[in-house]
């Protein structure tokens, strides 16, 4: 049971509950909180959006079921990864184009001074990484070492990915525009209306302070790494122009890192499909290098 305004309420689990969960509590959202950190993350993120992009508002937070909770507004609209297969390519396009043009405007909004780990306020909370490289390095070899030692059978191309993001290691430690990142701004985190408008972001948790061009990843893994022209689309909105071959090299990297942490994921928990799809990622990967 769940107590707010006076009244006893029993939510309704809404999806596939996992680390954390998400609950219907009359027009609200009840979401609780594996760590109270990503609670943190989600605070600072929505109250800072408010009034900038169209996020939850915050009516009451606590704990509940021993776990930090937060209890916000319900937005219009569903998670566009469920429709985009009924949308016509300009649907898409229009679709992607706005996605571009909120994450600059989250960024824009949301600059910060350091690369790491952040707390309710925006500010560091240590854990500090002396540059991006290091961070993507170190992150990639942690996951490809596991897979390593599980002796998956595509340890090549697993390579090749983590010698990417490790060849470039020094040259994004140079870095020094960092930004609040999403860091899972694809379409299920973006919700959409019957028209196909766009009408809400959703979950800042994984929040964290880096380059804010690695946050176009997530879509661009998602479904834009196979559609040239709706990569285009995104990337320019975003820029406000045409990327350069050197912001298309580092998002590659971007991807390599991405498609490597993917398929440590898909085979740790057991989702073949996570794993296919970061095979295909890899492959998509390589050939921007020369093929495989």
């Amino acid at each position: 049971m769940f107590v707010f305004e006076g009244r006893v309420w029993e939510p309704t689990p809404l999806g596939k509950q996992t680390h954390n969960g998400v609950f219907a509590v009359e027009r609200y959202i009840l979401k609780t909180y594996h760590t109270r950190w990503k609670q943190a993350h989600e605070k600072f993120a929505m109250r800072a959006l408010a009034g900038v992009l169209p996020v939850p508002e915050i009516v009451d937070e606590g704990m509940w079921e021993e776990r930090p909770f937060l209890l916000m507004t319900k937005l219009p609209g569903e998670t566009a990864d469920g429709l985009w297969r009924f949308f016509s390519h300009e649907e898409k396009k229009k679709l992607v184009r706005t996605a571009g043009q909120w994450l600059r405007k989250m960024h824009d909004t949301l600059p910060m001074s350091f690369i790491g780990l952040i707390d309710e306020h925006g500010k560091s909370r240590g854990g500090y990484f002396s540059g991006w490289g290091d961070y993507l390095s170190a992150d990639v070899q942690r996951w490809r070492g596991m897979l390593e030692k599980e002796g998956v059978s595509d340890a090549g191309l697993l390579q090749r990915m983590t010698s990417r993001v490790v060849s470039r290691q020094s040259e994004l430690n140079e870095l020094r525009l960092t930004a609040f990142l999403h860091r899972d701004f694809g379409l299920r985190n973006l919700l959409v209306t019957g028209d196909g408008s766009l009408s809400g972001v959703i979950d800042f948790e994984h929040g964290l302070a880096g380059d804010p061009w690695s946050d176009l990843v997530r879509m661009t893994a998602e479904r834009l790494f196979f559609e040239e022209e709706l990569l285009q689309v995104y990337t320019s909105a975003y820029l406000g122009r045409e990327m350069t071959p050197a912001e298309r090299d580092r998002l590659v990297t971007y991807l390599a890192h991405h498609a490597v942490s993917q398929f440590g994921y898909g085979w740790r928990e057991g989702v073949e499909e996570e794993i296919e799809h970061a095979r295909r990622l890899m492959r998509w990967v390589a050939a921007q290098d020369g093929g495989w």
